[in-house]
């Protein structure tokens, strides 16, 4: 139950030392995704075969699919109510994150961050 917990809480941890207390988006993807390496690298659940089915690959195109269109719809929705354009680029600029530096983001949370995860938890 420890360590379960344990793992529960320290990717939050961590996300909480990198932006609230360093204030860098960097050090917090470094600690993120090297804690998260690091215990699976530990326990040997490092496995980059992957097997596709037909199932597994209509179960997840469908999934992502119906994902991405509740985050774009949810985003137009709330666009000016909650999500405020302009906030979100000054905090960006902030943390030091501009042009390319998002493109980089991007790409981790979509290709890297999905893996990870699966794999983690």
């Amino acid at each position: 139950m420890i360590k379960f917990l344990f793992l529960l809480f320290m990717p939050t941890i961590f996300v909480f030392f990198g932006l609230w207390l360093i204030q860098n988006v960097l050090v917090t993807f470094v600690c993120f995704y090297g804690w998260m390496f690091m215990i699976l690298y530990a326990n040997n659940k490092i496995n980059f075969k992957v097997a596709l089915t037909k199932k597994s690959l209509y179960v997840g195109t469908l999934s992502g699919v119906l994902c991405a269109a509740v985050i774009i719809g949810s985003s137009l929705f709330f666009s000016g109510k909650i999500f405020h354009a302009e906030d979100m680029q000054a905090v960006l600029q902030i943390w030091g994150f501009s042009e390319w530096k998002v493109i980089i983001l991007a790409v981790i949370l979509i290709f890297i961050n999905p893996y990870l995860e699966e794999m983690y938890w």
